[in-house]
């Protein structure tokens, strides 16, 4: 089955660097979603250097027409993936904007698991901290899939 929530834009080997604007486009939505990495650290079990990024309730018609990029106006949770987005082509990065400390939130993830938190360093939380995203490595799919279910956006069906 293929896969059916984002469109493929631009394949892309380029390192993925903290900082980086990316653009996503639901299947059956003519605007950009933007997204932004906040680190190429992150840390998760035992696997390190995974990406950590924020997709915004930000869109534009051109991808070059990059909007505000708020920590307080995130789509879904911060995500932990890996590059398979950018090298399939789903996440298409457009510029390189420096982070900085205000650009960035203090990160929770929730492990079903263990019924406990996490932030992106693999530290466990005394609390929930919003907005909690999920204790896991995300594929390219479900950060797709999370985000036309955040926009209401239903997937094509099988041809």
């Amino acid at each position: 089955m293929a896969y059916k929530s984002l469109k493929v834009l631009k394949p892309s080997r380029k390192k993925v660097s903290e900082g980086d604007v990316f653009v996503v486009q639901p299947h059956n939505m003519d605007q950009y979603v933007f997204g932004r990495v906040i680190s190429t650290t992150a840390q998760l079990l035992a696997f390190d250097e995974l990406i950590l990024l924020y997709v915004y309730k930000s869109f534009s018609e051109s991808k070059d027409d990059v909007p505000e990029l708020s920590k307080n106006n995130l789509l879904i949770p911060p995500v932990m993936t890996n590059k398979q987005g950018w090298l399939k082509g789903y996440f298409e990065t457009i510029i390189n904007k420096p982070i900085d400390n205000a650009d960035k939130l203090q990160h929770c993830f929730y492990d079903q698991l263990t019924n406990s938190y996490f932030d992106d360093m693999n530290n466990q939380l005394n609390k929930k901290i919003e907005p909690c995203g999920l204790y896991g490595l995300v594929a390219y799919e479900g950060v797709g899939d999370d985000v036309c279910d955040a926009l209401g956006v239903p997937v094509l069906d099988d041809e």
